[in-house]
């Protein structure tokens, strides 16, 4: 019988550690998405600059864009996604996306999760503009948004089952102990 209460201690502990590890794992990979609304907002984050196209990747989607600059603030890959993805092929972006190009940039230097990639909020080529700032900027804010909210609801979402699952296995526990010590009470009177 101790050992089928040490078997359900130990399988609650494990569930707990797990639980624990996973809500952090779950915190680490969505916690960056919060508060970046905010910092995409602010037009003093943006800087315009020039940059030379060193090279380009079209995925679903995006356009990954290798630029060459003289930003100390910025390394040299940029993203164009959603929303903006959309205006930049509207405004024909892949005639002029060749090496060696020279275009114009509003990015702003953080990069909460974007692997890496500074979103592009404002993008022109020979006086055109292909993406416009303040467009591009809302768009960008929009998208980091719906990110955020995600990543709210899903974190809620994950730390209260995992709560519940922690409460339900500390309360079996808590059962599990009560029990044995009211048997173990029994059987000593019993024996006397």
């Amino acid at each position: 019988m101790k050992v089928r209460y040490v078997v359900i201690m130990f399988v609650w502990f494990v569930a707990a550690v797990i639980s624990l590890f996973a809500l952090i794992f779950w915190l680490g990979l969505y916690s960056y998405d919060i508060g970046t609304p905010e910092y995409y907002s602010d037009d003093d984050n943006y800087s315009y600059f020039r940059c030379d196209l060193r090279s380009y990747t079209v995925t679903d989607k995006a356009i990954y864009i290798d630029f060459e600059h003289n930003q100390r603030d910025f390394y040299n890959y940029f993203v164009i996604s959603g929303k903006n993805y959309d205006i930049a092929t509207d405004n024909n972006i892949f005639a002029c996306l060749k090496e060696g190009e020279t275009f114009y940039v509003s990015a702003a230097s953080g990069y909460f999760g974007d692997g890496w990639n500074y979103p592009v909020v404002s993008l022109e080529h020979d006086a055109v503009t292909i993406i416009p700032y303040e467009q591009g900027k809302q768009n960008v804010v929009d998208m980091q948004r719906d990110k955020e909210e995600f990543a709210i609801e899903y974190i809620t979402v994950v730390g209260s089952v995992l709560g519940a699952v922690m409460a339900a296995g500390g309360a079996a526990v808590i059962v599990i102990l009560v029990k044995s010590v009211k048997k173990r009470n029994v059987d000593k009177e019993s024996a006397t």
